[in-house]
């Protein structure tokens, strides 16, 4: 397992968690179905996270931790 670097720190979300995510002027909740580790820029931590954004259609996003809050 590789070390970490100085910029790795610990996540407060893990897969299954909800969260609230911001998409333009809306607020919408969505699932974390992958955590895809300090791949962003400057080291920033990515997660992909389901998004209903109405019952039949759901996207899939990458966003970095600091966009998400917590449910």
């Amino acid at each position: 397992m590789p070390s970490k670097t100085h910029n790795e720190k610990p996540t407060v979300f893990k897969v299954g968690d909800r969260v609230r995510v911001r998409l333009g002027i809306h607020n919408s909740l969505g699932t974390i179905v992958e955590d895809r580790g300090f791949l962003g820029s400057g080291g920033r931590h990515l997660f992909r996270v389901k998004v209903d954004f109405d019952p039949p259609n759901v996207t899939f996003i990458e966003l970095p931790e600091e966009e998400l809050t917590a449910v």
